[in-house]
């Protein structure tokens, strides 16, 4: 799959788990097919679960009965949390992502079996969700190192199951696992020392993330919702492309092709670069890479795939309206808050 660094979802699609990769750096058909139909597998049977009809009668008050949910629970733990994190550094993730397993994965919806989009939340999107279950994946467990959970079974004459290629390093997780690691506590000075260091950084990130997808969301927020993507100018009459800006791109693509084009960060910094290096070039394309291009357009980004020859014409013209409204609201609304503070003043 694409890697889009910092923009990197810790969920590729419904997992978290990252791919593991082979020693060349490829990663495996057949574990990310495995994963996948396991994923799509345990989902089907948690739908028919939640809106099975032995289930119905356990719902007996009209006004929730059209909000259902369940979840899924895997026996994650720390050790594979901080596995995650150091899979993630060595890819090259910004530093926004660069954390380990969420507790809880975002909202699935039970009849799609697809993620509910998290970047729109208006009237429409919120009564399209609540007339179907929904679903999650939990880890109860990423508070508990590996070494507890088989102490535990020790302790308890409880058998189980070892994967046997865990002890191989053929691929790059095993050895981040059974070499980097240790090695990492050795330098640090030991498992807690290295905990702190690792958690610190995950506390950080997670601070930066919420905080820079909280303005990037204020941003599509204030842009009409089924148009280009629209770039504001700074002060100085430049259009502004900064980390919000870049976040809010990200979010706004990832939505409008539903998933199928994610950028690395590097595609990213090409385009930063496009805008704020050629302010005055108000026409250009960039080629992303697997068939998709991003074209601007005087003060809109579009994304579309080679193919498509018209189909940025066709986004212009049933969307012209709609970006001239947008903007007449907008200097309206200034106009309105400027007079507002005169008057307060």
């Amino acid at each position: 799959k694409p890697e889009r660094g910092e923009f990197d979802d810790d969920v590729n699609e419904l997992s978290d788990n990252g791919e593991d990769q082979n020693e060349n750096g490829s990663y495996s058909f057949t574990q990310d097919t495995a994963r996948r139909w396991r994923q799509r597998r345990l989902l089907e049977l948690l739908s028919d679960f939640v809106q099975g009809e032995e289930n119905k009668g356990y719902v007996h008050n009209p006004e929730i009965s059209n909000h259902r949910w369940g979840v899924i629970l895997t026996a994650h733990h720390r050790d594979d949390a901080d596995e995650t994190v150091l899979m993630k550094f060595l890819r090259g993730t910004h530093i926004t992502n660069l954390r380990g397993m969420e507790p809880r994965s975002g909202a699935i919806d039970l009849v799609s079996l697809k993620m509910v989009d998290p970047v729109y939340h208006d009237g429409a999107d919120r009564d399209a969700t609540s007339k179907h279950s929904v679903g999650y994946f939990a880890k109860p467990m990423l508070g508990v190192r590996k070494s507890c959970v088989m102490d535990y079974l020790r302790s308890n004459l409880i058998q189980w199951r070892e994967d046997e290629s865990n002890s191989t390093n053929k691929y790059k997780r095993n050895k981040v696992r059974n070499e980097l690691i240790p090695l990492l506590r050795d330098i640090a000075g030991g498992e807690s020392a290295l905990q702190k260091r690792i958690s610190n950084i995950e506390q950080q990130s997670r601070q930066i993330s919420n905080d820079l997808s909280m303005r990037a969301k204020k941003y599509l927020d204030s842009m009409p919702r089924d148009t280009p993507f629209i770039l504001r100018k700074s002060k100085g009459g430049v259009e502004k492309f900064g980390l919000v800006e870049q976040e809010a791109f990200h979010l706004w693509v990832t939505r409008m092709t539903k998933k199928e084009l994610q950028f690395s960060y590097e595609q990213i910094i090409r385009i930063r670069d496009q805008i704020q290096l050629h302010p005055d070039r108000l026409q250009w394309t960039l080629d992303v890479g697997d068939s998709w291009r991003v074209r601007r357009d005087g003060e809109a980004l579009v994304v579309m795939k080679n193919e498509e020859d018209n189909f940025d014409h066709w986004y212009k013209f049933q969307n012209a309206t709609t970006i001239q409204s947008w903007k007449i609201t907008s200097i309206e609304s200034k106009a309105g808050e400027l007079k507002k503070q005169i008057y307060d003043e």
